[in-house]
């Protein structure tokens, strides 16, 4: 059999974005149902991030275990960096040279290909047998999904649903016994006090807290216990219907990580980390504190197996708890197939491939990564995964997603993510880094999200206001 190649492609010059969106018809790609079981054949290419360090490999050899089920089916991998992955792979598609297969993750970057008409409905591709890969009714329903748009299925996921919505704090027992703290902050206020302690008493050699990344990515992981669902995101409060940037626990809790810059307790340098340097001061005992996502937790372990890691859920603010993390659907998207590919059969045979139990187990056991298919992991969890299992059942809930709902609430939300200028977390970073109050850049920042929320073409507040929704509770759709 013909061996497969893996080459990697540099971003060329910056992609320029259109702004037509040209919708992808709700009836199905392929008309009549395909070919579901091996024996898909021809070349397709599959376009990656080669991260966490080890993907590249686990792709290969994985892609070597579906060309060998599939005699005749050659994969072609890409990989792209993850900070020009999205610009890489539209490019790619502008040239008429998309990937057949290709990695979207998340609700925004799969809204990015699927409104130029790049990405195929699989709809007829996936049936019973693949449906009841993933726990009942997660995939199927439109509304919670997270993976449809027009009524077509047009995504199929990696990670477990909880994994993408839980939020931790990650901590040093070791460094906060030695300052005087035997348990981790269950407060901001706590937060603030432990850091201040642990940076002087450590001389410079150990800082109490950073914000995650250059991106100031900890407010994203701790505001959810203080304000509702996408407010760090977009702004909006799903309970008004209104931006909220000016929400007191928002503003409240950028001026206590503004303080902590101005007052040198945050670990110099984080303003310019990426997603991984975070861990990596962790593990060699440089940084006491931090907030993130559950992938870190393998990571730190990886570089130190005997750091003492604790691993908990993110402080609440002083006041007590007013929300919950939301989860806005049961999966994030991860892989899609391009309408524009010349073999969609084998096409669809990759994406089977990647959404089988097979291949997510592997990645469960290369990278501790909840996956998609329960089945994978659930008998071996360890015990890090069952702290992080345990602490997302006790602190996410499920929470109304106007960009699934309704055709409006897509609209402003696209529209409010289509304009960078309106981040709400961007213009916390920028205040902490600056030592600016945040109060009234969040109070202009409402103003012009409101604006552009008024301007969005037949959409309406109603599209995105939940009244009756409780933060602190699970939403049930009505």
């Amino acid at each position: 059999m013909p061996r497969s190649t893996q080459r990697r492609r540099p971003l060329a010059a910056a992609a320029i974005l259109t702004t037509s969106a040209v919708a992808l018809a709700g009836c199905s790609l392929f008309g009549a149902p395909a070919d579901q079981g091996p024996g898909a054949t021809g070349e397709v290419t599959l376009a990656i991030v080669p991260d966490p360090s080890g993907a590249s490999a686990l792709y290969r050899s994985q892609m070597d275990r579906c060309e060998a089920e599939n005699p005749g089916l050659t994969v072609t991998i890409v990989e792209n960096p993850a900070d020009q992955q999205l610009n890489a792979i539209e490019l790619m598609f502008q040239q008429g040279d998309g990937p057949d297969v290709f990695q979207a993750q998340g609700q925004a970057a799969l809204d990015r290909f699927y409104t130029k008409g790049w990405v195929a409905s699989l709809s007829d591709y996936a049936d019973e047998e693949f449906t009841s890969r993933f726990p009942e009714g997660s995939i199927t329903d439109p509304e919670r999904s997270g993976l449809y748009r027009d009524g077509d299925l047009v995504s199929v996921p990696l990670t477990w649903g909880g994994w993408s919505y839980v939020s931790l704090l990650v901590y040093n027992k070791d460094v906060l016994a030695a300052s005087g703290f035997d348990e981790a902050p269950e407060t901001w206020g706590e937060l603030d006090e432990i850091a201040r302690k642990v940076t002087a008493d450590n001389g410079g050699s150990v800082y109490g807290f950073a914000p995650t990344a250059g991106t100031a990515s900890a407010i994203n992981w701790m505001l959810g216990t203080g304000a509702p669902a996408t407010l760090s995101t977009n702004g909006v409060n799903l309970q008004t219907g209104e931006a909220d940037v000016s929400n007191p626990n928002f503003v409240a809790l950028v001026d206590m990580l503004t303080a902590m810059q101005a007052d040198g307790v945050l670990e110099p340098g984080w303003e310019s980390w990426d997603g991984t340097k975070a861990f990596q001061e962790m593990a060699a005992g440089r940084l006491a504190m931090y907030s993130t996502a559950p992938w870190h937790v393998a990571q730190i372990r990886a570089l130190n197996p005997d750091l003492n890691l604790g691993i908990v859920a993110p402080p609440v603010p002083d006041g007590g708890r007013e929300a919950y993390n939301a989860q806005l659907s049961s999966f994030a998207p991860h892989w899609s197939m391009s309408s524009e590919t010349e073999n969609p059969d084998a096409a669809w045979q990759v994406l089977e491939c990647l959404a089988s139990e097979e291949f997510q187990g592997e990645y469960y056991d290369t990278f501790g990564t909840l996956t998609a298919i329960e089945s994978a992991w659930r008998d071996k969890l360890t015990d890090d995964q069952s702290t992080i299992v345990s602490i997302a059942e006790d602190t996410v809930r499920f929470a109304p997603n106007p960009a699934l709902l309704s055709e409006g609430g897509a609209a402003i939300f696209n529209a409010l993510a289509g304009q960078t200028g309106l981040n709400p977390v961007a213009a916390a970073a920028n205040a902490i880094i600056q030592n600016q109050p945040f109060g009234p850049i969040a109070a202009d920042l409402d103003a012009q999200i409101d604006a552009a929320i008024d301007a969005v073409p037949g959409a309406s507040r109603d599209d995105i206001t939940f009244a009756d929704w409780d933060p602190l509770s699970d939403w049930d759709g009505e």
